[in-house]
């Protein structure tokens, strides 16, 4: 199999590049000459690209590229005195490699927007709003110049971290790496290393913006050594937050703000900031699951398993897509069963499935009332794409609903609510409007069986429904808006009510009708934005 090769370049004038059939003209990165063995014998000519990454006339290591992942395989580097990260980062945006798309494209790096089409490698884009960040194979602490360091700056030399793991991989990893080889250089050795990366695949693949792969594992190696004799290796491997023995262990997580954040919005004052509505806390009754289906996260939820509803489904929009109507409603297991790979993210429900539940509600429990429909809090029409409109069909995004109410929120909230989004808010797929949508548990309750006996109080039915939104003006400037609404309730002769309020307004009437402080977007983003109404 014949293999595209490539030369990189980064950053400024006087980066250039040019195509090479291997390694052979950066072969010093590689101990004795020999670049890690790699073979994948299904791969289509052209997948793997050699790289050897070059800037200001200076090659500074070498990277083999995945251009179907659209991520690294590795990147080989000598260690030299390391910087301990004191010379300073570059200011600029990272670069993308025009020659892999087209060799014709030129030999100097190029910001992205200088072309349109990136069929063979990430770009910046594939990584805002994703939740996650760029993290470096060659590390930026480990260069000696500041040349060297504006060379690791390039998308062919990361990949998706989670913002803990890039963290405990930098404290863990690279310092580590970095203490043990300062002995070595310092005496005058040589030292390699070679960091990589193995992209997820089977149950656990999981791609971003349906384009980049999230690699289930990081991993890196180095050898010390003299001209006669190899002194030490040491092999380090850490597994990134995605699996299921890992940081974020599985669907049902332990932060909203490790697994899927990208449902969420940025302090305006602090980008780095993540602000979700109120967490509540209660061991074992509240439960955060980043929704998973079809091979990518979808949107957040915080569940009550004691109501059986959730909390509030947190949400992105920023276009209308097709719209799914699904006949068969998901569960997800990790509320009930432990977590393992088959239980990953949320599945179709199955009799032998449901009868094991119990901390969630299952289709079955909804049969015989008549008056109650499965109410989504994350609507099926707000969805991008067909796929996450057919998210939304999940039990743990649903609550009892009267088809009165049912039909009245949709036409006095969704609908307005998305063209108010749609004429007022600057939308795009990296610049949406974050909505959370919400219940207020009530008094009243579906009786349910489990385990052959019936319990009185199985799903609550709400007594509120409510949603707000905040997204950027054409100005850029921040706007919001909420809504609350009484459910109708026959018995009492209590009819759907709603009203429209900032979100301040919103806090306040949760914060009483919960019963605790509560807050959707964060105190500061409130007010930032209560001037506007």
């Amino acid at each position: 199999m014949k293999l595209m090769v490539a030369v990189l370049m980064l950053l400024t004038l006087g980066a250039m590049g040019k195509v090479v059939r291997d390694f052979t003209e950066c072969s010093g990165f590689f101990l004795n000459d020999e670049p890690p063995e790699f073979n994948d014998g299904t791969a289509s000519p052209g997948r793997y690209v050699h790289i050897c990454q070059k800037y200001q006339d200076t090659y500074h290591y070498a990277t083999l590229y995945d251009t179907q992942n659209r991520i690294p395989v590795y990147s080989a580097y000598l260690y030299k005195r390391g910087s301990d990260c004191t010379i300073p980062r570059p200011s600029k945006t990272w670069m993308i490699e025009p020659q892999l798309e087209d060799n014709n494209n030129g030999d100097e790096m190029a910001l992205q927007g200088h072309m349109r089409i990136y069929n063979n490698q990430a770009y910046n884009s594939d990584y805002e709003n994703s939740g996650y960040n760029k993290g470096h194979l060659y590390p930026f602490c480990h260069i000696d110049s500041e040349d060297a360091g504006k060379s690791t700056f390039t998308l062919t030399n990361a990949a998706p971290q989670k913002c803990d793991f890039n963290k405990r991989w930098y404290s863990k990893v690279e310092n580590d790496v970095r203490k043990s080889l300062d002995d070595c250089v310092n005496t005058g050795r040589k030292a390699h290393v070679v960091t990589g990366v193995v992209p997820s695949r089977g149950d656990e693949y999981l791609v971003i913006k349906h384009r980049v792969n999230v690699p289930s594992f990081f991993w890196t190696a180095f050898r010390c050594c003299d001209r006669t004799l190899v002194l030490r290796m040491k092999l380090l491997t850490l597994l990134l937050v995605l699996g299921f023995t890992s940081l974020a262990a599985s669907e049902v997580v332990s932060s909203f703000k490790e697994s899927c954040s990208q449902f969420f919005i940025r302090n305006p004052n602090n980008q780095n900031e993540v602000i979700t509505p109120t967490v509540l806390v209660e061991e074992k009754r509240y439960k955060q699951i980043c929704q998973y289906w079809s091979g990518t996260h979808r949107y957040a939820t915080l569940y009550d398993t004691l109501n059986r509803i959730p909390v509030y489904s947190a949400y992105t929009y920023y276009r209308k897509g097709e719209t799914a109507q699904e006949k068969v409603w998901k569960i997800e297991p990790q509320l009930d069963l432990a977590p393992k790979a088959d239980n990953r993210g949320m599945v179709e429900e199955t009799p032998e499935m449901a009868s094991k539940l119990f901390f969630q509600a299952t289709y079955k429990d909804y049969r015989g009332f008549s008056i109650f429909e499965r109410g989504h809090v994350f609507p099926n029409g707000y969805g991008a794409d067909k796929a996450q409109s057919e998210s939304t069909y999940t039990l743990t995004n649903a609550a009892p609903q009267t088809g009165t109410s049912n039909r009245a929120w949709e036409v006095q909230v969704e609908e307005p609510m998305r063209k108010e989004i749609e004429t007022k808010c600057k939308l795009s797929e990296h610049s949406p409007a974050y909505i959370v949508t919400g219940v207020v548990p009530g008094e009243k309750w579906l009786a349910i069986t489990r385990a052959n006996k019936e319990l009185v109080k199985g799903v609550n039915v709400p007594s509120h429904y409510w949603t707000a939104f905040s997204c950027t003006d054409n100005k850029k400037e921040h706007i919001s808006k909420a809504y609350l609404a009484q459910q109708e309730n026959p018995s009492l002769k209590k009819q759907f009510q709603n009203q429209e309020m900032s979100v301040d307004q919103l806090n306040t009437e949760l914060t009483a009708l919960y019963g605790r402080p509560f807050s959707v977007f964060g105190k500061k983003l409130e007010r930032r934005n209560s001037a506007k109404f």
